[in-house]
């Protein structure tokens, strides 16, 4: 059975491999089925499946799905320089 029309709100989340995620889910009424995707990069290769689940039970309605992962900020990354290479980079320009 698929719904015909939906507004409404959803959040979830899940770990792989220790790491955090969230999903997002918001739908609001809308005359055709409209699914806007943000999953980043790392998901890319998943965005027809997941259009795909969404429209397989859909009909209608503008849906945006937002994958994150949890915890992900500037402080979590770590930034190294090569030195060298940047030198030979720098005396090369």
């Amino acid at each position: 059975m698929s719904l015909m029309s939906m507004t409404g709100f959803g959040s979830s989340t899940f770990s792989v491999d220790g790491q955090a995620y969230r999903v997002d889910v918001k739908a609001v009424n809308h005359r055709n089925l409209n699914v806007r995707l943000k999953m980043g990069n790392e998901f890319s290769h998943a965005e027809p499946v997941v259009k795909r689940l969404v429209k397989d039970r859909l009909k209608r309605g503008a849906v945006d799905v937002l994958v994150t992962r949890d915890g992900t900020d500037e402080s979590d990354v770590e930034v190294t320089i090569d030195r060298p290479g940047l030198a030979a980079m720098l005396s090369a320009l």
